[in-house]
């Protein structure tokens, strides 16, 4: 957990993505989902995470927050969603968050490569907002599954853009949704 100076209401505040006209990409639902969930002790993931908005506030809660996105690597391979230089500006902006938060881990890449990098059954949480098209987050949802310890949560943002996450996994745990569309759920041995 970390100790960092930025306050959560000041966090509260801000936006997460660099186009602010989507009333959802505020953070006081994921706030309310890390109070109401996140553990001190946990080990959790971060997929897509633009300038650090989200992860500096996961790193008020939890011990360890591996952050993974693409940042500049996107690009190159024909990520278009987001402006080039608007992901190169977010990078720069990610490291400032980083370098304030020392639980806070930058493994720059792509989801499904990245969560290669992790053993089974060893995370606490992955909390998904990179992929947003059908068959990415699908690729996302059954990468990291299998990364979480039984009983721990999977969690993501813009439920109302990808779905019901559950769906991939035959789930029948109890989808928590959050203002903003932030939602989880607990991930199961049957899951898995």
């Amino acid at each position: 957990m970390s100790s960092a100076p930025q306050a959560l209401d000041a966090l509260a505040r801000a936006r997460r993505v660099w186009d602010n006209h989507n009333p959802e990409n505020v953070t006081g639902g994921l706030i309310q989902l890390c109070r109401e969930l996140v553990r001190p002790d946990w080990v959790m993931v971060e997929v897509g995470c633009f300038a650090g908005v989200s992860t500096a506030i996961f790193a008020h809660f939890a011990a360890t927050v591996y952050a993974v996105d693409p940042w500049e690597l996107g690009p190159e391979r024909g990520y278009n969603e987001i402006p080039a230089s608007a992901i190169a500006a977010a990078a720069g902006r990610f490291d400032l968050v980083a370098a304030r938060y020392p639980n806070v881990l930058k493994r720059q890449g792509f989801s499904p490569e990245a969560a290669a990098a992790f053993a089974g059954a060893s995370l606490d949480a992955v909390y998904l907002d990179g992929a947003h098209d059908p068959a990415g987050f699908e690729a996302d949802v059954r990468a990291w599954v299998p990364k979480l310890k039984t009983g721990a949560f999977l969690m993501g943002h813009d439920l109302n853009l990808v779905g019901d996450p559950r769906r991939f996994l035959n789930s029948t745990a109890e989808l928590r949704t959050y203002p903003e569309s932030s939602w989880a759920f607990k991930v199961g041995q049957n899951d898995q």
